[in-house]
């Protein structure tokens, strides 16, 4: 909570004032923020690197990075086009359009690391044991956590299939974690986006009005 607390107004504020145009979504200390250009994503991961520079803290080294957003269209090569963020992989993947025919866009689907959590929880219920419970008690015992992951799946599923295929404007994104100097990270995890608010900062922001990352 202190962390969120501290990086709204460190960050969101910070962005929302120096770079009202540029859109991101943070969550604790992940964040995305999207870019219209590889030149416009590494100038402004030089401008977060700084300015968490004055506020004692710095992007962690291995999570920070420049990713293409790939997809039909784009077929340059570059040395990052996938990213995870708040447990969904981010990578060009096969989509079907209107028509009925298949193409390649940039699309979120459930990361590795997460399937594999589900699948241990899943495994934790030893169902296979519990021979003395009815269907209808197991599915009361599970129901709960299922339906959990079924919404967010859900809601992921509905963004997919209503957004667009995504411009030549929507070239480049940077994903990244802040971290402080003493070494505290933050923790992360699914959440619905909120809008930044001076007053009631959420745990995860989404605020600007264009598109760019870190």
């Amino acid at each position: 909570m202190l962390a969120n607390l501290f990086l709204h107004y460190a960050f969101d504020a910070w962005m929302a004032k120096q770079h009202p145009t540029v859109r991101f979504e943070r969550y604790v200390d992940d964040a995305v923020v999207h870019c219209v250009s590889d030149r416009q994503a590494r100038r402004l991961a030089t401008a977060i690197t700084d300015r968490l520079a004055e506020v004692g803290l710095r992007l962690h080294p291995d999570k920070t990075r420049i990713v293409d957003c790939k997809d039909g269209k784009r077929r340059a090569a570059f040395e990052h086009t996938s990213f995870t963020f708040l447990g969904f992989t981010f990578r060009a993947r096969k989509a079907r359009g209107r028509n009925d025919r298949n193409f390649t866009s940039f699309l979120p689907a459930i990361s590795n690391d997460a399937l594999h959590k589900a699948s241990a929880q899943v495994r934790s219920f030893r169902l296979h044991q519990r021979t003395g419970h009815t269907l209808t008690e197991l599915a009361h015992a599970s129901n709960p956590i299922v339906r959990g992951w079924m919404g967010v799946l859900r809601r992921v599923l509905q963004l997919r299939a209503a957004a667009p295929p995504r411009s030549a404007a929507t070239t480049t994104c940077c994903a990244g974690s802040a971290r402080t100097t003493s070494g505290c990270t933050g923790s992360s995890g699914p959440s619905d986006a909120g809008t930044a608010s001076p007053a009631v900062p959420p745990a995860c922001s989404r605020t600007g009005s264009g598109t760019a990352a870190w």
